[in-house]
Order: C-alpha cells, then structure tokens, then sequence
C-alpha cells in the first residue's frame, strides 16, 4: 500500500473524512468501523470519532491529549496500536484487549507529511467482541457483524423486531436462523420468555400435543392433571417454529389456524385458547416446492411467508468469516484457559472453503483446531482435508480390491463437484443423483476426513 501523505495545514476532521474511503482500511472486509482514533506522531491523542466510550470507557473529550503509552499503563487498552504503529513505521493489524472488556480489531496506518516524516497515525476499530456477535441493544444495531450480504437482514430484523408480526426465517442448516429469532425477540420482548420447538425432532404423535398441551384425561397414559403446551409457556413472548417444513400434513390445519386466528385448541379439549405470543418460524426447506409437491398447505405458506427474511450462506458473505474466526478463538479461549492463533495461510483456506455447513460448521471446525492442535500458531496443514484443499488423487500404481477403487473414485468426483459447485443441489445435478443422496454422501465424505 503507497504511504499516506497530507498537509499541516489540513485539519483534522477533513482528514479523516478523506481517509475513511482509503484503501487503509480494505483489511475490515466491508465492515463498518465502531471508531477512528487519531494521534500525533509522539502518541498523543488528537481526535476521536464516536463509538470510544462503549469501547475504551472514555469520551471523545477525555481521551483528547492524553497519550497512548499513558493510557495502556492504565490498563485503558492492552497493547496501544498507536505505539505498535509508532514503533513498526508501517501499517499494523493487531487486536486489542480493552479495560472495559471488548475485543478490537485494529487497523493502525502511519501518515507522513510532505517532508517523508511521520507525522500522525490513523487507527481504525472494529469491535468483533463475542456480544457484537451475538447481541444488539437497539433495532439496526448489527449481530452478523457487517458484510454486505448481511447488511439487508440486519436492516429487516430491526424494522419487524416492533411490529410483533409472524416473521418467517429461511436460509439453509447453519445460517444463523436461531440467532437472528433469538435478536428479533430481544428487540421486542427480552424480559418475556423465548421457546423453541424444533417440529422436525418431535414425533409427529407427540407434536401436537407438546405445542398445545392436552386436558385431563385425554388419552391413556395421560396426567390427570393436564398438561400446559409450549404455546402457552410462551405466554407473552416469543414462539419460534424451527423447522416448520417438517410438520406432518394432517396437522397443517391446525397449524393454520394457530398463526393465522391465534387461536388453538388443547388435545381433547373443546375451550378455545388465544396465543399470546408472537410466532417465529424457520425452515432450510424450499416451501414453494412443498407446495407444489402437495407436502405443505397454500393457505399456511402465505400466512407464514406474510414477512420473510432469508439469512444467505456464510459462501455467499465469507468477508464475516474473519470476524466469526475471531470471535469463535475468543470464546473458545475462555472456556479452555489457551490461546490459538490461525496463520495467514489457514485463514485464506477458511476463506476458500465453501462451508456446506455454513456457520454451524465453522464454530465446529475452530473448536476441534483449537483442541488437537499442539502450536500457538494453526497452520493449514493442520485443518481438515476438505477445508485445506488438498487435492485427492487416485492411485492405480497397484492393484487393488474393486470396491475401494469405486469407493475412492466416488470420493473424488463429490470432492470435486462440491468445490465447483457449492451446494448439494447442484452436486446432485451434476452427478445424476437425487438430492437427499448427494447431501448423505457429502456428510459422509466430511466425516471421513476429519
């Protein structure tokens, strides 16, 4: 990257107003910046955009003039980014433990004046600390961090967080549906229950009776006492449907009648009961084929689809992939007392993966690194074959047994028709195989790998 130059005459406003679109700031992938901080070249303080209270615990205005060295020996940032900056000469990527407990991602960039001598440092702040992940405070404050595929979902979840609508979540296994439910009822009712019901792990004999409840005596082996359903646990809350392509189509109606009247009747009661609680449903199912293959109600998928909003795959917004690396190597580090570090080789591996199991298998991949790996530093060669891209080769140098020549040939042509493609869909296209196949053998084939 070329020097940054400027003017002593410029102030310093307009000059980070003219540096915010630089190219020193390509390392946050498209995210917002949480804030710039700017100091001269003995490492005092001169300006600081908003954002620094939540993450330093000082203003704007107490920060001002006070040193950077000064502030680190106070524990107000460990290490200062400006100093490693003031000592490196040349742009620095680090992250940054706060006092107040946040974790920061800095981009620091020396400016030099006309006369090639270093004469301020711009440092950018990017907070991947876990509840910048996870959480929000206000509607339009971002959980999936900010990659431009998310940016539309956040916006979304913030504008029917309010309404107290019935939302539906889609997107495939892994995609974030449970957080972003979990965000729209935070923003709406937090102090009110969250009940999940995953309708695809409950029998179908017992679904019923589960959401709804059931009145005393109303089949054998029953509590005489009754029993309350999951609707009503709910309360004033939030109840979030996951998985609702795999109800049964004999209870669809019921289904139905529960978001579209809000109202439901318990297993063999005749009382009409009113739902208090706002519905979320989610699904990784295409409901348009459903219906159209006769497995899914009109009626029910216009009424659920009345607000939809699609969470994409972590393939399509891989610029997140560096901030949820952080984040997972952060929380993980917490809860086994050791710190691991990916290298820059691993991370770009990270990056070219397609991630068939989207964030689910990200979380799950960094863990297992960070459990088997025995160096501070994870290289490439330590993740699993299928992340790393290791080619598979066939070789027919001797004979062997039939059955491992097809085995090893099938394990290539997945291999291969993944990385091309990406989804299972189209790997069954390609192959000339159903769908269901081609996602079962993927899963095998991962399995195998690991």
């Amino acid at each position: 990257m070329k020097p940054v130059h400027h003017s002593e005459a410029i102030d310093l406003k307009t000059l980070y107003l003219l540096l915010t679109g630089h190219e020193l700031f390509s390392d946050f992938a498209g995210n917002v910046i949480n804030s710039i901080y700017i100091a001269d070249r003995h490492g005092n303080t001169l300006w600081v955009s908003g954002g620094c209270e939540q993450l330093w615990g000082y203003s704007a205005i107490e920060l001002r003039g006070k040193n950077v060295v000064d502030l680190e020996r106070k524990g107000v940032w460990k290490p200062s980014g400006v100093r490693k900056v003031l000592e490196a000469r040349k742009r620095v990527i680090l992250t940054q433990e706060t006092g107040v407990g946040r974790r920061l991602r800095i981009v620091g960039t020396p400016v030099f004046d006309c006369g090639g001598e270093l004469s301020r440092v711009i440092n950018g702040a990017l907070d991947v600390s876990p509840s910048a992940v996870t959480t929000a405070e206000e509607p339009g404050q971002d959980c999936f961090f900010q990659s431009g595929a998310m940016r539309e979902v956040n916006r979304l979840i913030g504008r029917v967080a309010p309404l107290g609508v019935t939302v539906l979540l889609t997107g495939e296994s892994g995609t974030g549906k449970d957080l972003a439910a979990r965000q729209i009822h935070k923003l709406r009712t937090p102090d009110k229950p969250f009940v999940k019901i995953d309708c695809g792990a409950i029998a179908a004999n017992l679904l019923e009776s589960e959401l709804f409840g059931y009145e005393p005596g109303a089949f054998s082996g029953a509590d005489r006492s009754g029993k309350k359903g999951l609707v009503e646990t709910a309360g004033g809350g939030t109840l979030f449907l996951d998985e609702i392509g795999e109800i049964p189509l004999s209870l669809q109606s019921k289904f139905l009648r529960l978001v579209q009247d809000k109202t439901y009747l318990k297993v063999g009661g005749t009382k009409e009961h009113t739902v208090e609680a706002r519905i979320i449903a989610a699904t990784h199912r295409n409901l348009e084929e459903m219906v159209e293959n006769k497995e899914f109600r009109l009626d029910l998928y216009f009424r659920l689809n009345t607000l939809p909003i699609h969470l994409p795959p972590l393939r399509e917004r891989k610029s997140d992939i560096p901030a949820l690396v952080e984040y997972f190597c952060g929380r993980f580090e917490q809860r086994f007392g050791y710190t691991r570090r990916f290298s820059r080789q691993a991370l770009e591996c990270l990056l070219n993966y397609s991630w068939p199991g989207n964030i689910r298998e990200l979380e799950n991949t960094i863990e297992r690194m960070l459990l088997t790996s025995e160096q501070h530093i994870i290289g490439d060669g330590d993740l699993p074959v299928a992340v790393s891209g290791a080619p598979y080769k066939l070789s027919l140098d001797s004979v062997m047994p039939l059955k491992d020549c097809l085995r090893l040939t099938e394990e290539n042509l997945l291999h291969m028709a993944w990385q091309k493609y990406g989804t299972t869909t189209n790997v069954a296209k390609a192959l000339g195989i159903d769908q269901s196949t081609a996602s079962r053998k993927l899963r095998k084939l991962r399995s195998s790998m690991r």
